[in-house]
């Protein structure tokens, strides 16, 4: 039975049978500018009372545990009451005070698409709320039922789904290949089998080319233990019967009489294939190395390594029409060792289970989410309430419509302009850091500093989302009717997938406002390496990471760490491949590079020592290790800042915490500097089942919030200060780690 298995990488292939039968310490010198002497000498006595200040102290209240000794369990200190008393909500395994900023901003575009549209307001928003209103339209999805499934399936020329006609389906017809093709013609990624498309060169950043990865599965089991691993696969194939149910009658006759081992067969070899792909791939701590595995050949060459797909005609069907495209082309490869295995597992695979597998996909992936409510209460991914769903579509469809919409009603230029002028004071503590580490030689110093120079910063929006012309034109050739979700989703993936392909040859236009500067409504930041920017969008610039009128100390330790951890990012492990142009290239010299490795190991084994009590399960030090990295030298570039700020603009005032935590009532007044790490760590409280924390640990690059917290504060000289940690206490240990 699939659901038993124990699943290597080494012996992916293996599964085909089944196919056919069934932390040194940091060594920085202290600068010459230091940032402890700009510091003001004392704290004014004053309480901090503005409405914004009031808004934090009372999130805070609820989330402290002032009974914890904040050098003993920081993130406890911080968020104990958080981890206590937040409720879980309803199908989610995990709530967070970011989670809970996605919630408010989504609401906040609910309204926003709900409006009826204005006198004036661009084309772009009433197609917006189009697509809204026909994804919230259930009285005609009911009257569809299942017939947009079958409407598909009648499109890309596939009869039926084998694993509902039993011994009746005919395989001498079926090409893989062509099914493919019509995907391409209806605007469908065909990235099941392999992802291929157009993307921006990582071997030159300055255009974009063709390349060929593995796909993204549906059941990722990569980085799993055996547990879950066999969890996935059971919930896999229960959406899998379940859609074969809804979608034909019959199917639910044969469970009720028990009839069900040809059935189960069939989904069995399903999610062995999906099985065997996804264990062919790389592991997730090898994928953080964006060259291994990767190289560059010609569609002839590529066609004589990995003949199972006839890569001219493939390619001259995906790409625009005029493309005139020859087996010169150069193809990006992605993961040799997959697409090596990827024409065994073709080859032993029967048409049978690669047409129902696709099938499947197609289903799984668009067409379950574009039919009534009994389609979407199939599985455990469709969680959501519908009106969560249809937001989420609408961002994903038509993200510059949503966040011209966001800013234009939930952004300020006075948010803005003290957010730029925190990126800006960061990144000169990101320059002065640069200058001041004693293991740079001097060559690869300029070449960093130069890095952190020309960096660009967008902040909250690019100025084109407030230009209706710009943005009608972005979606002129968009259709969308009131009572027609598949027609409109269609619409959109067409429009996204041959905007995409239209990019073969062309040079990449970096910073362009379309691009990542264009993402606003998102609880999110980002650094782009090939275009050595950084992105602070306005969906961020809210709660506890940013509010206009409350003292500074609080949005340096909440965004301030946000845009010092994407700083940082420029010069980790992986930032590190790139220069100031983006562009991949080797800029350090030797025996630095030696030394900044053996910082990052130090970092890597630091982490890899911790465990999580509640499950018990050790920390990946390697997986985490640029998010790490990034986390402890963004708590030192934001800090620093914050003690230039105050040099400028004069002490701030205190603030008092009051808790009633069991009837005994608890005080704490909190000077600047501590309200600075507290508001950092009360940005990541969190909380989750068993289950959920365990598959963070496993499988993502971000850490809970607990180890963090700790984790960082636990290796700043700085922290231990504020807090007087006696040394050798938990968040101040005689051994820590600092790449930066």
């Amino acid at each position: 039975m699939v659901a038993s298995m124990s699943w290597p990488r080494t012996a992916c292939v293996g599964l085909l049978a089944l196919l056919c039968v069934s932390l040194s310490p940091s060594s920085a010198r202290p600068s010459s500018e230091s940032a402890e002497a700009t510091t003001v000498s004392s704290v004014q006595d004053e309480e901090c009372l503005t409405e914004g200040c009031n808004r934090t102290v009372a999130s805070l209240a609820r989330a402290m545990n002032l009974s914890i000794n904040p050098c003993d369990d920081f993130y406890q200190f911080a968020c104990g009451r958080y981890v206590r008393d937040t409720p879980l909500p309803p199908n989610k395994g995990t709530v967070s005070v970011v989670s809970q900023l996605e919630d408010v901003l989504r609401e906040q575009l609910r309204e926003l698409l709900a409006e009826a549209p204005g006198p004036g307001e661009p084309a772009a928003f009433g197609k917006a709320k189009t697509l809204y209103q026909s994804c919230m339209n259930t009285t005609r999805l009911e009257e569809l039922g299942v017939e947009p499934a079958k409407k598909i399936l009648a499109t890309l020329g596939v009869p039926s789904w084998p694993i509902l006609e039993s011994d009746a389906w005919d395989d001498s017809e079926f090409d893989w290949q062509n099914m493919s093709f019509k995907l391409m013609e209806m605007g469908l990624y065909d990235d099941f089998i392999f992802a291929y498309g157009v993307e921006i060169d990582i071997n030159n950043t300055a255009r974009h080319a063709l390349k060929v990865e593995p796909p993204e599965f549906n059941l990722d089991l990569v980085g799993l233990d055996n547990v879950t691993r066999t969890m996935h696969v059971q919930e896999y194939l229960y959406e899998l019967l379940e859609t074969a149910k809804m979608l034909r009658p019959e199917v639910a006759d044969l469970v009720n009489t028990n009839k069900l081992s040809l059935l189960q067969e069939e989904t069995e070899k399903v999610a062995t294939l999906e099985i065997t792909l996804n264990l062919c791939t790389m592991s997730l701590e090898d994928r953080r190395n964006l060259t291994l595995g990767l190289t560059e050949m010609p569609l002839s060459r590529l066609q004589e390594i990995y003949p199972y797909v006839s890569w001219l005609n493939y390619t001259k069907h995906m790409l625009p029409p005029g493309a005139n495209v020859t087996e010169d082309e150069s193809v990006v490869v992605v993961d040799v060792v997959f697409m090596a295995a990827l024409g065994k597992i073709m080859e032993a695979t029967p048409k049978r289970v690669l047409a129902n597998y696709l099938v499947w996909r197609v289903l799984e992936n668009t067409v379950m989410d574009v039919l009534n409510e009994k389609a979407r209460s199939i599985g455990v991914k469709r969680k959501m309430a519908r009106w969560e769903e249809c937001v989420k579509a609408v961002q994903i469809g038509m993200r510059m419509a949503t966040s011209a919409m966001y800013v234009r009603r939930h952004s300020s230029e006075e948010a803005r302009n003290k957010t730029v002028e925190m990126v800006q004071d960061i990144s000169k503590e990101m320059h002065r850091l640069l200058d001041s580490v004693d293991w740079m030689d001097p060559k690869t110093r300029r070449a960093a500093m130069m890095k952190a120079e020309v960096m660009r910063y967008n902040v909250a929006y690019p100025q084109e989302l407030l230009n209706d012309t710009l943005l009608d034109q972005f979606y002129e050739k968009l259709e969308v009717q009131p009572n027609d979700l598949l027609g409109n989703t269609l619409a959109v993936e067409k429009r996204r997938f041959d905007r995409s392909m239209a990019k073969y040859r062309t040079k990449v236009q970096k910073y362009h406002w379309s691009f990542i500067s264009g993402i606003a409504d998102i609880v999110n930041a980002f650094f782009l390496h090939s275009d050595n920017s950084l992105s602070i969008p306005a969906g961020l610039m809210q709660g506890a990471f940013f509010q206009k009128d409350r003292p500074q100390y609080m949005n340096y330790g909440g965004i301030g760490f946000a845009i010092g951890h994407e700083v940082s990012h420029a010069f980790d492990e992986t930032g590190g491949l790139f220069d100031m142009n983006g562009l991949l290239a080797n800029w350090w010299d030797v025996e630095t590079k030696k030394l900044f490795d053996e910082k990052v190991r130090c970092i890597v084994d630091q982490y890899s020592s911790m465990k999580d009590p509640n499950i018990n399960v050790t920390v990946n030090g390697i997986l985490t290790q640029s998010e790490n990295i990034a986390d402890n030298a963004a708590l030192k570039l934001a800090y620093r800042a914050y003690m230039r700020y105050t040099a400028r603009h004069g002490t701030e005032p205190r603030t008092t915490v009051k808790v009633l935590d069991d009837d005994k009532p608890r005080t704490v007044t909190l000077k600047p500097r501590q309200m600075f790490w507290v508001s950092f760590a009360s940005a990541w409280c969190s909380k989750e089942t068993h289950k959920d924390l365990n598959l963070q640990l496993r499988t993502n690059s971000h850490l809970p919030g607990v180890h963090r917290v700790n984790g960082a504060v636990s290796n700043t000289e700085e922290f231990a200060s504020d807090f007087k940690c006696p040394v050798g206490s938990p968040m101040n240990p005689v051994h820590k780690c600092q790449v930066w």
